[in-house]
């Protein structure tokens, strides 16, 4: 009888739920290697990323606005290595909290004098180096972020980096930065795609 619910659960879900074609196809635009599956597996993809979005909640950190192309495509990304599992390895929670920028550490040392020196310490190398050492071959790192324009031209973000430096402790990069973060913990910017928001997608692979 459970089996024959689920099942009657999960149909209704695909049903009433569908990712909408334009949005699906954007996704599968701007993630070509999501693309690189035969039309069987691009299918069950879809029917697995519908689910996964029915069953999760999704929340933005710091004021971000997690948009339904944002959802998508966390969704069809988390799919993809369990597409061949099912979609009961991702029971073990609901809540997805989207982050709008790096990792970052509270650090408190106090020095030789006895004075405490608290500051904010970017974990940004150990996190790089032990997402390198987990990737497959031919695998893609992202990095769902604003990325600022070169130079000194007025920008949105720019006002957003200095508020960010001032409050949180973080910072917004333009491409060359990015750059200078990625490449010596062992990747390569591939490109930068923006999106309809404000943010851009960073696909880097192993260099």
């Amino acid at each position: 009888m459970s089996g024959w619910l689920s099942r009657w659960r999960r149909q209704r879900t695909l049903e009433k739920r569908p990712i909408p074609e334009r949005l699906w196809q954007l996704t599968l635009a701007r993630f070509p290697f999501l693309a690189a599956r035969n039309e069987a597996d691009l299918q069950a993809l879809r029917d697995m990323a519908t689910l996964f979005l029915a069953a999760k909640e999704f929340s933005g950190a710091r004021g971000l606005e997690v948009s339904d192309e944002m959802a998508v495509a966390i969704a069809a990304q988390a799919c993809l290595p369990a597409l061949k599992l099912g979609l009961h390895w991702f029971d073990g929670f609901v809540g997805i909290v989207v982050h709008p920028g790096q990792v970052v550490a509270r650090r408190t040392e106090t020095d030789e004098a006895g004075v405490v020196h608290d500051w904010d310490d970017v974990e940004n190398g150990i996190i790089l180096g032990n997402v390198r050492e987990a990737m497959n071959p031919g695998g893609k790192l992202l990095i769902v972020e604003m990325v600022l324009p070169e130079g000194d031209d007025p920008h949105m973000g720019k006002m957003l980096d200095m508020m960010m430096m001032l409050v949180p402790g973080g910072e917004e990069r333009t491409p060359s930065e990015y750059a200078e973060l990625l490449e010596p913990n062992g990747f390569r910017i591939e490109r930068i795609v923006p999106t309809d928001s404000a943010v851009s997608v960073v696909e880097a692979v192993k260099a």
